[in-house]
């Protein structure tokens, strides 16, 4: 009584000194009424008090002399449960497994059994191997379906068991079983926002992901499992959030984490906030806040979740100027993170992107050379545990893509050969996009012209232009093809057709690139001057450089238009086209346009002169 007035004092206050008096007494209890009808009870109470205040291997001393005194104690199960959680705790996996096995083998009371079978699970999943903890609950559940409901946690660790292993569906599956069976559970919040993280990453619509946050936050109220919904929730509205309201939901995720008691709170709140201004594509703020926090926290446990991050977000600013064709940015934000963040990750996509930029700036050697090892790389991965781990992490490409790419790079290379071999390794085009699906077309109409098959290579794009008719963005280059096609074949007239479609989808639609209607119109005049029809050529040169002298060098469309007008004997209209040229920093066709004037303004004035002379003229 004494023993246990001290052990209600420590639960009371939990004062470390009562803890250790009562433990003292207990022991003196113990040792001078050894046979006492108390002894047993005492035995245990102070195994479990061991091991509520943390005191592991205390834990294993009580419990493991209790079965040596008492082999065959009712207690027995009892204290090998108690064993296994100490043995638990201290991460000793094997020792675990062999308590519960021992409960299986030899037991007081079936419900033990039970237990033990249930419990397998937890050591597994503790010790991260899902894959085990995940037959063991199957197992467990399969041979006690009767005792099954007192176990949520077996249902829930499945769903998160498949979850880290990256079986997405079936992970959504298991939580929504779980949610059925325990929609009560203290956990039911944690899964339900899982099921609309995992709504997400299976591609799901935008509107279902945000209902299963909402609905976590309406069921679960202001529990520590709907914090992590509402958290989601605000990251997920900053994309199209204004400036002022994505400060607000800045403050508001900060201060649901400052009033949240959950674990490491404040680096999801963190992680959330960087990936709203992921989601708005302000990727400079996304990682300089998890290189800020990363910065702060040295020595975190979770820091490989951060570096992970922040190298996703990199290789996401990388692909996105990439597919804007912004290859110098691209490159610039490359060699900002090549040699830190970058460095030693082995990234396939990091290398795609930096060969693509290298392709679209005319560095075709080392554009080719990193296509090269991402091609070899990828082949390597084809079917394998890692290409699945990979493709969840990184946006691989696919091999089609990358042989494409080759095609293209090694066709400007001038290794024809190479280039059509790329090209035929292509399985499977009716799966690429649009736009690749065109430039595989023109890439082989491109070969064959360069084997002198111009006919072949009319009817390649031809066919290309029929199949994609009305899609402007992705005619007009083609168009352009064909024209110069037609020209080399001696068709003019087609040729002139075909650029004039690339006018009329621009003038329809405006989504024709600035290049490929700049070549176009430039084309178009060219042709005309060429066959003497000077109207319809300056027609196309004014329109080519109201449009675009701004943004492209155009000093000899401007001397050449000024030259049809020089010609036919409008001098003063040629000087007003001519005269923007004075103003360049290439004074080379100004100075052509100024003899030009010059010329015509001498033999003017000789022509004069000679008229005032009649014997001069007669004789002439």
């Amino acid at each position: 009584m004494w023993a246990d007035a001290y052990f209600d004092q420590w639960l009371e206050a939990r004062n470390a000194n009562d803890f250790d008096l009562a433990i003292l007494r207990y022991r003196l209890a113990l040792q001078k009424y050894p046979q006492s009808i108390l002894a047993e009870r005492t035995q245990m109470l102070m195994g479990f008090a061991s091991l509520d205040r943390g005191d592991y291997f205390g834990t294993l001393r009580q419990f493991q002399k209790h079965l040596r005194v008492r082999p065959s104690s009712p207690n027995r199960d009892i204290a090998r449960l108690g064993i296994a959680d100490a043995y638990l705790k201290i991460n000793r996996w094997d020792e675990a497994i062999e308590q519960y096995n021992e409960i299986e083998k030899e037991h007081s009371d079936s419900k033990y059994v039970k237990m033990a079978a249930y419990f397998r699970g937890d050591v597994h999943f503790k010790k991260q191997d899902f894959a085990k903890a995940i037959v063991d609950y199957q197992a467990a559940i399969k041979k006690y379906p009767d005792t099954a409901s007192e176990f949520p946690n077996a249902f829930f660790n499945q769903a998160a068991a498949n979850f880290n292993l990256g079986n997405f569906k079936q992970s959504l599956n298991d939580f929504n079983d779980y949610l059925k069976k325990f929609p009560a559970d203290a956990y039911a919040g944690y899964a339900m926002t899982r099921v609309g993280e995992l709504l997400e990453i299976l591609g799901a619509d935008k509107k279902k992901v945000n209902g299963a946050f909402l609905e976590t936050y309406f069921r679960y109220g202001d529990t520590p499992s709907s914090v992590v919904a509402r958290l989601r929730l605000l990251s997920g509205r900053m994309a199209a959030m204004k400036p002022k309201e994505v400060e607000k939901a800045v403050k508001d995720i900060e201060e649901l984490a400052k009033n949240s008691e959950l674990a490491k709170i404040d680096q999801f709140a963190t992680l959330m906030i960087a990936e709203g201004f992921q989601k708005r594509k302000e990727y400079d703020k996304a990682t300089g806040l998890l290189i800020k926090y990363y910065q702060a926290h040295p020595t975190g446990s979770d820091l490989k979740m951060v570096s992970t991050r922040i190298v996703k977000y990199i290789n996401d600013y990388l692909r996105d100027l990439v597919s804007q064709g912004n290859y110098m940015d691209a490159l610039k934000v490359h060699n900002r993170y090549a040699d830190n963040w970058l460095k030693n990750t082995n990234r396939i996509d990091t290398k795609f992107n930096v060969a693509r930029s290298f392709e679209l700036a005319g560095v075709l050697n080392e554009s080719e050379t990193l296509y090269r090892d991402t091609i070899n790389r990828i082949y390597a991965l084809k079917g394998t545990k890692e290409e699945k781990e990979r493709s969840v992490i990184e946006k691989l490409p696919a091999l089609d893509e990358l042989n494409l790419r080759l095609s293209a790079v090694t066709f400007n290379l001038g290794k024809f050969s190479q280039s059509f071999d790329y090209l035929k390794a292509i399985k499977n085009p009716e799966k690429l996009s649009d736009i690749h699906q065109i430039d595989r077309v023109q890439l082989a109409a491109s070969l064959l012209e360069k084997k002198g098959d111009f006919e072949s290579a009319t009817r390649y794009l031809v066919e290309l232009l029929k199949e994609w008719k009305g899609i402007p963005e992705l005619v007009a280059d083609p168009y352009l093809s064909l024209a110069q096609l037609e020209i080399k074949m001696g068709k003019r007239t087609d040729a002139v057709e075909s650029l004039q479609k690339i006018e009329k989808l621009m003038q329809e639609s405006g989504k024709v690139s600035a290049i490929t209607h700049s070549k176009a119109l430039e084309l178009e005049g060219n042709l005309y001057f060429e066959d003497g029809k000077m109207k319809e050529a300056s027609a196309a040169y004014e329109r080519l450089l109201a449009k675009y002298e701004d943004v492209r060098p155009l000093d000899s469309i401007r001397y050449r238009l000024g030259e049809i007008h020089f010609k036919k004997g409008e001098n003063q209209k040629a000087t007003e086209i001519w005269e923007p040229l004075k103003n360049r920093k290439n004074t080379f066709w100004h100075k052509l346009a100024k003899e030009q004037l010059q010329s015509s303004q001498f033999g003017g004035e000789y022509k004069k002169y000679i008229k005032r002379i009649p014997a001069m003229a007669g004789k002439e």
